[in-house]
């Protein structure tokens, strides 16, 4: 989440909140016995949502326009007091180590379908030249003196050993 946890609710068209809002994420964060976060962040849209975001003390708490308009100032407390119990729990970093997990065994994976792909593609070639090489008479061994229409071998497992792990992993994660 880089320097500052807040550069996710600027994303989204965050603002800085104006006192009120931020008076009660502060009242919030005391209640919950975390930090302060840095930054608090009113983002104008209709639907109703609130988050917390950051790590390492780069926090900030973003609330809708239309969660606010909806809430009572108490009900607004606890919902500021909820996402201040995600950062006291560590949830938000957390969450970003699965994303970045998933997304990385996400890449295992294709990287392993891909290698499958690629030795299929010469197996069959392989297959082909050696058909070719029959039809003609030709021996049809490679220059190790195995036959070129062998099993795939070691690629192909390696390749499937790769997608097994990142489908097992995305699977956990």
């Amino acid at each position: 989440l880089g320097p500052s946890g807040g550069r996710i609710a600027r994303s989204m068209g965050g603002v800085p909140a104006d006192e009120a809002l931020t008076a009660l994420a502060h009242q919030a964060a005391d209640a919950v016995g975390v930090p302060h976060p840095k930054a608090v962040y009113a983002i104008a849209a209709n639907e109703p949502n609130a988050f917390a975001t950051g790590v390492w003390g780069n926090t900030a708490v973003a609330v809708t326009t239309g969660l606010m308009d909806m809430l009572t100032e108490i009900e607004l407390q606890a919902v500021l007091a909820h996402e201040m119990g995600h950062l006291r729990n560590k949830d938000v970093g957390r969450n970003v180590h699965v994303a970045i997990a998933a997304a990385g065994f996400g890449g295992l994976y294709a990287a392993g379908r891909e290698l499958l792909r690629v030795a299929r593609v010469d197996h069959q070639r392989a297959v082909a030249a050696a058909a070719a090489d029959a039809a003609q008479g030709k021996d049809s061994k490679d220059t190790s003196g195995k036959n070129a229409t062998s099993s795939p071998g070691a690629m192909m497992a390696l390749a499937a050993a790769i997608c097994v792990a990142g489908l097992a992993t995305e699977a956990v994660a």
